[in-house]
Parts: C-alpha cells; structure tokens; sequence
C-alpha cells in the first residue's frame, strides 16, 4: 500500500496480535484495518511509544488537515476525518467504506493521553451523553 499522506510505500508491522501498515520512510502515519483501532486504542493494550519508535523522517512535512484517500480501497474512498473520543481530544482518518482507520505520527499517543483510567473514559462518555440529551431537551423546549 502507498502512504495517503507522503506517497510512500507502507510497511506490513507486527503490533501485538494485529499488523498495521506503517509509513516508516516517510510521515510515520499507521493504517488499521477495520475494528484494529479498537484492539489498541487503550494505554495498556499497546504502548504508542512503540509505534513512534517504528520510524518517521522527520524532514517529511505533511499537512494533517488535509483529506486524504483510503490506502486500502480500490476506488480510494475519501476518508472522514473525525474525532476518536468524545473528549474530542483525538481526531483520525476513517474510511467510511471499509471502516479503516488513517493514524497521523504521534495521534495513538493523544488517544491514550484522553484518559488514564478506564473510569474517565466512562465519565466522558456519560458527560458527552447528558450534553447531547440537554441540548436536545432544550432545542425541543424552544419549539
């Protein structure tokens, strides 16, 4: 596969029990297969160290806030760009076709820094929810 970002050739690495597709000669970004963000998107299921550790040339700039195209579809899906977390501290690349996911250099890492525990991923999840529902009271009151 070719780096959506750089144009480089991605390489195939061993992640714990997954592969991910690593841009390693280039921007350091990591592409994840359908439901593979899910397997390593909590600190102790993979340390994003390692994958800063994989390689990036850091002469290579890239403008993150570009839209970019699947690396994996044939028709190169245009992905979404989107926020990981609802403390919207994380935003990725998703294809909406596959369900793929297009990591930056360094946003694994802004993934595990949004929540240390298990219990404040929990109580961002439920602020998030009791936001959505209080504006939506309040737009139905105003009607």
């Amino acid at each position: 596969m070719i780096c959506p970002r750089c144009r480089q050739t991605l390489a195939e690495v061993e992640l714990g029990a997954l592969t991910a597709d690593v841009c390693q000669r280039g921007c350091g970004g990591v592409w994840l297969d359908a439901f593979e963000l899910s397997r390593i998107d909590e600190r102790h299921e993979l340390d994003a160290r390692a994958l800063d550790a994989l390689g990036q040339n850091r002469a290579q700039r890239v403008d993150t806030s570009q839209r970019i195209n699947c690396p994996r579809c044939p028709d190169k899906t245009v992905t979404m760009r989107t926020f990981f977390s609802p403390a919207k501290e994380a935003e990725v690349d998703k294809c909406p076709r596959c369900g793929g996911h297009w990591l930056d250099h360094g946003e694994l890492g802004k993934i595990h820094a949004a929540f240390r525990t298990d219990a404040e991923r929990k109580a961002a999840i439920k602020s998030f929810v009791d936001q959505v529902a209080k504006e939506a009271l309040e737009k139905r009151k105003s009607r």
